[in-house]
Order: structure tokens, then sequence, then C-alpha cells
């Protein structure tokens, strides 16, 4: 195992007991740890005869890198770990860490990557189960661990997730810290008064910032930490003598840590890094479902369809509108919710591949675009991600909605961008759209009577769907509106799968392009150049075959359109 760490480290482990959480802490430091290292195992006059086994074992290995030494009395944690500083190398940091820890792949380097990354970081806490403002997943909790789970996905996961950051902390946590060596040289090591524990890495920390130092998260591993084995009984009454005696000495440090806690500023990175965690136990492909932000029924239906397919997608709602997104990621009964803004010189292809990858997504379900179309539209022309459409109205076709021209008469719903660039410029009132098939041109939408417009729609719309019912009674597949156009990846839904394919090559001379299902429940076969040979051009009468559309134009048809 290669090493890029460029300072020498003295891991420290104090020892009391626990031997068999410390055989599970030792092989994994000696399984993962490399580069200039020592560790140096101290017993603290342990009376468990297996601990002194366990010393007589580990020395007859011969490990050039492993110091043993033994307490002749029981000092406590203080005053072992103190030994343990001195004893290290002039030259080297020192690692203290406890004995009902384990550490994963990587975890040391890290650490040193951090300390690296700038000369005023003094001290540095990685993430863990139970390690109080550095918990993850839950932030200030003990995160039950079972002794048999490996952290190393956890430690992925984290990874993965961060940038990384290496954000400030109100005080380090004792079960890991990594203490840059310059900063002992400055304010020496833990002070006695602690006894056999509790609160000195508090105090050594409010130290170490008085003297301008840092200390800092390590925001990109994981050490897992058992807590409590080294003190047993006795830990609350050394809790509440030493904690009395940190507020004496720095009154501030509640009101620090109360702060931070309220603040919660790593609540975004814990929740990224717990999305990416689900998605190493559960390798399910990511499904993006996008919306605008206008709720009603589209965001009904979506929500009901997301909560229908988490069994077999990670289900992710994204509400685009602008440059500002909403990304909900739906774990189980647990919603999370992420903001994100792009940039000025970001391009939208970056934006949303950027989501893409960082959530896993490896499709989008498009439900309605209008609150950022010009954006959507950039970005899925140059993705290379499948993707797939539901027709819940008609903006996908015409930003009007309504495929009236400028005398509010329908217009057949013809694709000659020519004639639309025409239709949208005579259309003077009304807000300004993008349509797909002129991408760039501002496009006014009529301020007239919606119901007008929907009669004129309805009524052509329902005479084609009422030729076209029969045959086809079981069919729920999405229309890909602008997959052949763009000539990116179009994806077709059925009711029972989700199957990507390829438009064929032979594209659709329609911008509205049949979205037929590879499978339906008949068996039949149907392809995107099928509409070539059916219906009029735009081929929407006759591929509307789904039970929403038949259900929509009885309806028009029940209300007099």
């Amino acid at each position: 195992m290669n090493s890029m760490r460029k300072t020498a480290v003295d891991i420290v482990i104090p020892v009391y007991n626990a031997v068999d959480d410390l055989l599970r802490c030792v092989d994994s430091v000696l399984g993962t740890a490399a580069g200039d290292y020592r560790l140096l195992l101290i017993d603290d006059a342990s009376p468990d005869p297996a601990v002194r086994a366990y010393f007589a074992e580990i020395g007859s290995r011969g490990l050039p890198h492993v110091l043993l030494l033994r307490n002749d009395a029981n000092l406590g944690f203080t005053l072992t770990a103190n030994r343990g500083m001195e004893t290290a190398r002039a030259s080297a940091a020192v690692v203290l860490l406890n004995s009902d820890t384990i550490v994963a792949d990587g975890w040391l380097d890290a650490l040193g990557r951090c300390a690296e990354s700038d000369a005023t970081i003094g001290t540095i806490t990685p993430f863990s189960n139970n390690a109080e403002i550095c918990s993850f997943p839950r932030f200030c909790e003990n995160n039950d661990w079972p002794q048999d789970r490996d952290p190393a996905s956890m430690a992925q996961a984290l990874r993965e997730a961060a940038v990384p950051t290496y954000p400030d902390i109100p005080t380090g946590v004792g079960f890991c810290m990594y203490i840059r060596r310059e900063l002992i040289d400055a304010i020496g090591i833990f002070d006695p008064a602690f006894g056999m524990g509790y609160g000195e890495e508090n105090d050594f920390c409010l130290r170490a910032a008085a003297a301008g130092f840092r200390n800092v998260l390590c925001d990109d591993t994981f050490v897992v930490h058992r807590g409590g084995s080294s003190f047993g009984g006795t830990r609350t009454a050394l809790s509440e003598r030493n904690t009395a005696l940190l507020l004496s000495r720095h009154p501030q440090y509640l009101d620090l840590v109360r702060d931070y806690i309220a603040a919660d500023p790593l609540r975004p990175l814990r929740e990224l890094a717990a999305s990416h965690h689900r998605r190493l136990l559960d390798a399910l492909p990511g499904m993006l479902h996008v919306i605008h932000g206008h709720g009603g029924g589209t965001e009904y239906h979506v929500r009901a369809l997301i909560a229908s397919a988490r069994a077999t997608f990670h289900q992710y709602l994204l509400i685009a509108v602008g440059d500002d997104w909403q990304l909900e990621e739906h774990a189980g009964t647990d919603v999370r919710s992420y903001d994100f803004r792009r940039l000025e010189d970001e391009s939208w292809r970056d934006f949303l591949g950027g989501i893409c990858a960082r959530f896993g997504i490896e499709l989008i379900h498009l439900h309605n675009i209008s609150g950022c179309r010009d954006g959507l539209i950039s970005a899925l022309s140059e993705l290379d991600l499948p993707y797939g459409y539901t027709v819940h109205d008609l903006n996908f076709a015409c930003p009007t909605i309504t495929f009236l021209n400028e005398r509010q008469v329908y217009c057949g719903a013809v694709t000659d961008a020519v004639v639309c660039r025409r239709c949208l410029s005579l259309q003077q009132s009304g807000r300004a759209c993008r349509c797909p098939t002129t991408v760039g041109l501002s496009l006014p939408c009529s301020e007239r009577s919606a119901r007008t417009r929907e009669r004129a729609v309805w009524s052509d719309w329902s005479r084609s769907l009422a030729s076209a019912r029969s045959g086809f009674a079981g069919c729920s597949s999405a229309i890909s509106i602008a997959g052949a156009s763009l000539g990116s990846p179009t994806t077709v839904f059925s009711p029972c799968t989700v199957r990507t394919t390829r438009a064929s090559s032979r594209r659709c001379s329609s911008t509205i392009a049949c979205g037929w299902s590879p499978i339906h429940r008949q068996g039949r076969r149907r392809s995107a150049s099928r509409c070539r040979k059916r219906g009029p051009p735009g081929c929407p009468p006759s591929c509307l075959r789904s039970a929403r559309w038949r259900n929509a134009s009885r309806r028009a048809a029940e209300d007099g359109f």
C-alpha cells in the first residue's frame, strides 16, 4: 500500500482492558496505515490478563513500527496520552486513537492531506458514528454500529460526497484526533489536572485556538467508535468533575458548542454522504422527475409515481425554476431537500450533468419543463443521458400549450420551424416562453380565455382520439417529444417496466415522435419510426393511446368542448 502523506505520524493508543475492542482496533490500523508511521500501544496497568497476553503475542511478531509500553500504575487516559506524545518522535505528528475504534482504508492519508492543506490547522477529527458534533449520519447522536459491520462503505460515501473543505469546529473529539507537531511545540500536551480523562481534549483545543491554530473536521474520512470502553462505571463522575474544571477555565465553551449545534453547518454534507451510502448499499439506478414550480395535478401525479416505484429506482424530484433548482431525494419515508443555484458562467450541461453525476441519476423523466425550458433543452441535447416524457398537457410541444395560431385557430400541430416562428412572433400579448423547436425565440403566449382555447384544441383532438381507441386499450406508454428532434437517447415507459432505447436512425420527421414502449401487454412491438406511416404531420392524434388521454378526451367531450 502506497502513501502520499509527507509527514511522519506516530499513532498513540492508550489501553485499559477491553481486549476484544483492542484486537479489532490494532488489526484495522495495521491493515490500513501506510507510509512513515509508528504504532505506540500503552497498557495503562490493565488488570485483565488478556491484555498482557495480547501484548506478548503482538510483540512476538517482531513488527519494527510497533512500540509496546506499560504503565507501572493506572494513570488514566490523560497522563497515558501525554506519555505517548512525549515518546513520539520529535519530527512526527501525533494521532491519539481510542482502543475502541476501527479505522478504514485511507484514513491516515486523509488526515495527513487535511493537515498539509493549511499550516494553521492544529487538530483534526474525522467523522464517526459516535463523536458528538462529528457524528454521522445522525448529528450529536451515538449511531449504533454492529461489530461485524465494515466501515469501508461509510468511508467511501464520505470520500465521494465531500469536496473536501475541512471546516472549522469549536473543538476536536478525543476518540481520534490528529495533532500537528508544531502545535505540541507551541502549547505543550494535555493538562494533567484532567486526571483520568474527559475534557482534556476540549481544553487542549481551546488553548490551540487561542494560540492561532484551527480545529477542523476531516470531512472525507470515517472512523468507527464504540465509546465508553476505557472508563467503565466511572464515566459519569469523571464527566461532571472535568466539565466543571473546563468551564472554570473556558466559560465560553458551552456557548461555542451550542451555537455550532444550532447552526449545524455540515448538515448538507451529512445528508449528501448518507445518500451516497444508501446507493452503495442498494445499487439501484437513479431516476430524476422534472416538474415546474407551480404544484397542482402534475406534482401530485409525480409524487404518487415516486411512491409506487421506490423498489426499482432511487427516486428524485427536481423542481427546476430558472437558475434556482430544488432537488428532493425520496429515501423510504424520508425526504431530503437540496438547493442548487447555477453559477453565472456555468453551462446548463454542466449544471444538470453535475447533479445527475452526484446522485447517480441514470434516467430522466420529464413532466413539465416550463420553469426552465431553455436550460433543460440545452442540457439534454448535450448530455448522454436517456430521458423520457409524460405528456400532462401540450406544454412540451408548444409553449402556447394550445396549438392555437395567431388567429386563435388550431394550427394542425405543424412542425415547420419557419411557420412556428412566424406564428409566435405575431402573438404579441402574454408572457414570454420558449419553443422547443425554435430554441432562442421569444414566445409570447396568448392571454385569451383558457376555456376558449381548450374548446378549439380538445374538439379536434377528441375526434382523433376517438378513432384511435381500438386495439390498444391496455397501453399506457408515454409520448417522447424532443428525443427525435434533438438526436438524444429516447426513453419510453411501459406500465410495468422502464426500458431505454435509442431513437431510430431514421428520425421521425416530426418534432413530436411516438414513444411506443418496446413491450406492451399485447406483446406487439412498435418503434419510433412507425409514426412516419400513421396520421397527419405531428403524429399526436394517431399516437395518443394512453388511458390518461382517452379519459381527458372523454371529459372534454362531456364538458362540451
